[in-house]
């Protein structure tokens, strides 16, 4: 009798850190040996040409400025996506020798060994994010206005000003130069 291995193809792991310009990952097979690492473009086209060659795999990558847009985009891609929280990861932030490549290394090994460590954030939906973006600009608005209607005083004297307030000043300035009222 003739006895067969089946070897089992085990997980993909790609440790992600995310940068402005390039992101920077590091690749672990089932056993968890670095089978490929290296930086790419931080755009879509690179992403795609990641999900494509490792189709399936496991992304960790840490919750930042990208994190939300890149997450979403892998996931439509067919991967499975798991964002840590940077602040409870203190392999990653309490690193001495810390580096983009030793962070994608670290992510990919926490990854695969217990998701749970990482500490997942879930990020929200596209319009979600984007009405928090609407809440905090409008929250800003409120702020400088009440800053100039309640905080700085228009009829208080101001030494820079010669002594006068800022609304006598102005008042001074367009009479002086009314050619600048149009």
């Amino acid at each position: 009798m003739k006895k067969t291995t089946v070897r089992k193809q085990r997980k993909v792991t790609i440790g992600l850190d995310l940068g402005g310009r390039r992101h920077t990952y590091c690749v672990l097979d089932g056993c968890g040996e670095v089978i490929e690492q290296g930086s790419m473009a931080s755009d879509r086209g690179a992403l795609v040409v990641m999900a494509r060659k490792h189709s399936g795999s496991t992304v960790i990558m840490e919750a930042g400025m990208h994190s939300p847009w890149v997450s979403r985009y892998l996931q439509g891609l067919g991967m499975k996506v798991v964002v840590a929280n940077p602040r409870k990861v203190r392999a990653i932030y309490q690193n001495e020798r810390k580096s983009d490549r030793r962070d994608a290394q670290m992510l990919a090994r926490i990854g695969r060994m217990d998701v749970k460590l990482l500490h997942p954030v879930v990020h929200g939906s596209e319009e979600a994010q984007q009405d928090m973006v609407s809440i905090k600009l409008r929250d800003t608005l409120v702020r400088i206005f009440d800053y100039l209607e309640c905080f700085y005083n228009r009829r208080r004297r101001h030494s820079s000003l010669g002594h006068i307030s800022p609304l006598d000043f102005l008042s001074r300035h367009f009479q002086s130069h009314p050619h600048q009222l149009t």
